[in-house]
């Protein structure tokens, strides 16, 4: 799974206007780029290493992250833009006109996965079976002008398209917008499994029987398992027979060792394999 892609608009007034020759506009425009970056802490020059795995593909106007066989593609929608590589992800950059306080970005994720909202920002999930997948997250957004002033900020998703407006009322320009996508969470990049506590404990029960019945008839058999049958099929499908039996091996565990709340929502990473159970916000669970 993938660290972080993250993406900046910058909103600045038109070079055209003031009559800037092609070749200076060219300039200028990476130097406005430059300037966003730096004001916000962020080196402006691309990194000569990534997270182990993580896999960076740019060329100044779109992105494209891989970890393992997921990825994720990020297009600036804007007539300029540039790309800045960090050690654990991408910034797309777009450069828009005189009158806009919106930036538009075409995102194409992993095949079965979408974006559900949390909080201000969304998770990167797909539903398998009656259990749910975590990729990463799109960070609450975030947007400064020239003078460092921080600016009200929101972003939608609709159509394979993330939008963020800013208000721009009163604001100094260039103004910079940041919606963050990352891939993974503080424990890294990877595929996380989501569970409540009571589907934990379930699981970790019927440990000898979930082992059993992947082995004997696949992933399909496991969808006998009273309860949690289509939760570690689906899992399951994702992840295979062999990595299934050692995720229910490590949950029990867990569950020996640790004090799991039946209405608690748990983390657990799949790929590549953790060993531990993380109490995470219950809107991950839901």
């Amino acid at each position: 799974m993938l660290s972080k892609v993250a993406l900046i608009a910058v909103i600045s007034g038109s070079l055209a206007a003031v009559g800037v020759a092609p070749a200076s506009a060219d300039a200028m425009r990476e130097k406005i780029f430059d300037k966003a970056q730096v004001s916000l802490g962020l080196d402006p020059v691309d990194a000569q290493t990534s997270v182990a795995g993580l896999q960076i593909e740019h060329d100044g106007t779109s992105a494209t992250a891989e970890y393992m066989d997921l990825s994720i593609s990020v297009d600036a929608l804007s007539s300029h833009s540039d790309t800045t590589q960090t050690e654990d992800g991408v910034r797309v950059m777009g450069l828009l006109q005189p009158g806009n306080s919106s930036a538009e970005f075409a995102v194409d994720l992993p095949d079965g996965a979408d974006l559900e909202r949390f909080g201000e920002g969304y998770l990167i999930t797909s539903r398998v079976g009656d259990g749910k997948l975590v990729y990463g997250e799109i960070e609450t957004p975030w947007a400064v002008d020239a003078s460092g002033k921080s600016l009200e900020t929101s972003y939608s998703f609709a159509d394979g398209v993330l939008t963020q407006e800013v208000d721009t009322e009163g604001a100094k320009f260039p103004v910079v917008a940041d919606p963050k996508i990352k891939f993974g969470t503080s424990d890294g990049p990877g595929v996380y499994w989501n569970l409540w506590g009571h589907e934990a404990k379930s699981i970790s029960a019927l440990a000898v029987s979930v082992a059993g019945l992947t082995t004997a008839g696949g992933c399909v058999a496991a969808g006998k398992l009273p309860s949690i049958g289509y939760i570690i099929q689906g899992i399951c499908s994702f992840v295979g027979v062999p990595t299934m039996k050692t995720i229910v091996s490590s949950v029990k565990k867990i569950i020996k060792s640790t004090k799991i709340s039946a209405t608690g929502c748990y983390q657990i990473k799949i790929v590549p394999r953790g060993n531990k159970l993380k109490k995470v916000n219950a809107k991950n669970c839901r």
